[in-house]
């Protein structure tokens, strides 16, 4: 059993998220430097994350007030982008609310002690576990003493410990709101169109592929959303879909639509279209990372998949996470070109190619591959929250 040290409760047994008292002290003169003059949001902390893999894991967590040994001292950022000027790290460097108002003296004693510094992060951001750890060594924090939890599978750092948060986040949305029935009857709606597309913010890459789908008259042919186009991006849509934007499927849905709704539009597909997170940012991210809704909310409603990125490869990451790709059904050489605009073609052109061929048939022959990807993404064992909870027992119980 893990236990979760905390400074802060909002009564007896519900404790705040370390940090977070501290940040709502300070909400008034605080703003987040890239977004302009827009204040900061409730959810700067979380422990949720923490509490999740555990669940999913089995392994069961209590809440402390004591420093009982082998206590963790938990820091989940919600960090945003990548912002100022150059769109770099500096801003991450001087946080909000800097580790030296979080971690006092009695709380670094107590962890070089007998506890632990355990730090989240969702994203995987590739800096954030040395600009962190640097951080709290230069307060005095023991080396051995620091865990970070990581979305970046890429990290050698045998103190770095990899969990697919995207992943995990859709398996508890369908495991734990009770949705498993609801998704068995998603997968039996029948394909009413070629692709489904759906955009929240855009990019260049999907601003480019949905020009393309245009010019190529293949947007009857989809299920296409586009809410969000940020004004430095704007001049990069053509005239065609400009008059669109904004593109919404169903006016009753949120920004961020329900999971099960984006499921029933994925399965009212043939295909789903898998896109990668903002071009811009792909430089603090481990570069073969397409791990989001998309992918799994195909997965779910066993539909293929073909994915639009910023680079190439993204298949290759998506079958080191044990799913199959479609390469015996149609051909996959698209993530295999190294230049982006060459890419989006190819895709396009694949699509045209789909869109004469039986759709009933090809989905059919998938079967078997469609009902792997969906059974492994409701495994109940060997999730990357049992592996991470598993890493973590064994650093703490090896000191």
């Amino acid at each position: 059993m893990f236990s979760l040290y905390f400074t802060d409760w909002y009564s007896k047994g519900v404790p705040i998220a370390n940090g977070q008292a501290i940040l709502d002290s300070l909400s008034d003169k605080i703003y987040r430097t890239n977004t302009g003059k827009k204040p900061i949001g409730k959810h700067f902390f979380n422990k949720s994350e923490f509490e999740q893999m555990c669940r999913i894991s089995g392994n069961k967590y209590t809440y402390v007030d004591t420093f009982v040994d082998n206590f963790i001292f938990l820091i989940g950022y919600e960090l945003d982008t990548p912002g100022g000027k150059n769109r770099d790290y500096k801003h991450w460097e001087n946080l909000l609310v800097p580790l030296s108002s979080i971690l006092t003296t009695k709380i670094i004693t107590a962890i070089n002690n007998k506890g632990y510094l355990v730090f989240t992060d969702n994203e995987g951001w590739l800096q954030m576990p040395d600009i962190l750890r640097k951080q709290a060594i230069s307060l005095g924090v023991d080396p051995n003493k620091i865990i970070y939890i990581t979305a970046d599978p890429t990290s050698n750092n045998l103190r770095d410990i990899y969990w697919n948060y995207q992943e995990e986040y859709c398996f508890c949305k369908v495991i734990e709101e009770n949705k498993y029935p609801t998704v068995k009857g998603i997968t039996n709606i029948k394909p009413t169109v070629l692709f489904t597309s759906l955009v929240g913010t855009a990019n260049p890459s999907k601003i480019e592929f949905l020009n393309k789908i245009i010019d190529n008259n293949l947007f009857m042919d989809g299920k296409i959303s586009l809410i969000k186009v940020k004004y430095i991006y704007k001049k990069l849509l053509n005239n065609d879909l400009l008059k669109k934007y904004p593109i919404i499927i169903d006016s009753s849905l949120d920004y961020f639509p329900k999971f099960t709704n984006t499921l029933t539009l994925g399965a009212s597909s043939y295909i789903n279209i898998v896109h990668s997170s903002d071009n811009q940012y792909e430089p603090y991210l481990p570069s073969i990372v397409v791990s989001n809704n998309d992918l799994f909310t195909s997965v779910i409603c066993k539909r293929p998949f073909i994915t639009v990125c910023y680079s190439k490869n993204k298949l290759e990451y998506i079958k080191q996470l044990g799913y199959k790709t479609f390469n015996n059904y149609f051909n996959e050489n698209y993530d295999n070109i190294e230049d982006k605009h060459h890419r989006i073609d190819t895709i396009i052109n694949l699509l045209k190619d789909l869109k004469t061929t039986d759709l009933d048939k090809l989905l059919l022959s998938m079967q078997d591959t469609l009902d792997y990807n969906f059974n492994h993404f409701f495994r109940k064992t060997n999730r990357s929250s049992h592996i991470a909870v598993k890493k973590l027992n064994e650093i703490i119980n090896a000191d």
